[in-house]
């Protein structure tokens, strides 16, 4: 058990060593946005209208809408 735990912690380790700068800033804004409630309806509220239609111009459309 400890091994699989050590082992655990080194692949952690490892992960979180190659993590880009992008994936850094991008991380801090989610949580930013996440935090605020009304930020995070919006957030989801996008999301589900642009993966809803196929139709380019339809989820520009609700995007602007909301």
């Amino acid at each position: 058990m400890n091994r699989a735990i050590a082992l655990a912690e080194k692949w952690q380790d490892r992960a979180t060593e190659l993590v880009s700068d992008f994936d850094k800033k991008f991380h801090l804004k989610m949580n930013k946005m996440l935090s605020n409630p009304m930020d995070k309806v919006l957030l989801i509220e996008l999301m589900d209208q642009s993966f809803r239609s196929e139709n380019p111009k339809r989820v520009a459309n609700q995007v602007e809408y909301l």
